[in-house]
């Protein structure tokens, strides 16, 4: 990579005031190259002028001063020990575990813009090598996750929370469509999602809607949009069912709330976002047909803009 020198730049600036040729305006510093999100190159670190391997700048290190009677400048004198200080930093039992413990990270490299063969083979050396050496395989997920579909079969689901859902799905014959619709801060972030607001507005739902769904048809709408009115518009062509209408299901006289203040020693447990949004996964899953925010909906990325 060849770039013209910026000025009052002093690296080299002997031998740069010397040279007469083309070189002058060269930059033979040594780049670290790396990959942007769109993967196209960007530059990670530069390092010092040097025309070589072997022409590396090399800081001068100061001699030490020696007296003739006294020590080397500079020397630290031993430490003092006082039996009634204790200085030492104190240890968490969880992280000493992890920081003393042997791990292998693997990152994301050139393999994020590749094929999948070659993210395969990568993935499986690092593994092999983990094997290898006795070490703790770690990977970061954000890149590695078009890939690796998360076991959630391996999740323990509530019992409890299960009974709401069969619940609900009975409560539509078992014969239902449903569409999980996205909204909330993603619609207002309008960098990373610009279509993602006006895409999930209930005309463009509705209009979306009738090309697949028949009219009629009981419609479970799984959503994280606040405003329960939101979507009365489709209530003109479908059966809309939200999560909202079957909040009898866990309120104080439920069978779900008995149950739960039970086992939480007579404290009632508040039915959560994390509890609402389990329940509406699951009844979304039991539909037959699912239409999704993203690539059904809305064109805009599920992980922002330039991630599909």
């Amino acid at each position: 990579m060849a770039v013209k020198a910026a000025k009052g730049d002093d690296s080299g600036v002997g031998r740069w005031r010397k040279e007469k040729s083309w070189r002058r305006y060269r930059d033979f510093r040594r780049f670290v190259i790396g990959y942007k999100n769109d993967c196209s190159f960007k530059v990670v670190r530069a390092g010092h002028w040097h025309s070589g391997l072997n022409a590396r700048f090399r800081p001068r290190i100061p001699r030490p001063n020696i007296t003739k009677n006294g020590p080397k400048a500079g020397k630290l004198s031993p430490a003092v020990r006082d039996d009634e200080i204790n200085d030492t930093l104190p240890v968490i039992g969880s992280e000493s575990a992890f920081r003393n413990g042997k791990y292998l990270y693997y990152s994301r490299g050139g393999d994020y813009c590749k094929g999948m063969n070659q993210y395969l083979w990568s993935f499986l050396c690092a593994l092999g090598e983990a094997q290898y050496l006795n070490r703790t395989f770690v990977m970061d997920l954000s890149p590695a996750a078009n890939y690796i579909q998360r076991p959630w079969h391996a999740l323990w689901k509530s019992k409890r929370l299960m009974n709401i859902v069969t619940a609900i799905s009975g409560s539509m014959d078992w014969d239902f469509d449903a569409v999980h619709v996205v909204r909330g801060q993603k619609a207002q972030n309008k960098e990373l999602w610009p279509h993602l607001d006006a895409d999930t507005s209930p005309d463009a739902i509705l209009e979306k809607l009738q090309r697949v769904i028949t009219p009629w048809r009981h419609l479970y709408v799984a959503t994280n949009e606040p405003f329960y009115n939101y979507f009365d518009k489709l209530r003109s062509h479908y059966h809309v069912h939200l999560l909202d209408d079957y909040q009898y299901m866990w309120s104080n006289t439920s069978e779900w709330y008995n149950e739960t203040t039970a086992l939480n020693g007579g404290h009632p447990v508040e039915f959560d976002g994390y509890m609402r949004v389990e329940v509406d996964t699951e009844v979304l899953y039991r539909a037959k047909t699912k239409v999704e925010t993203f690539y059904n909906l809305t064109a805009d990325c599920k992980d922002g803009i330039n991630t599909c």
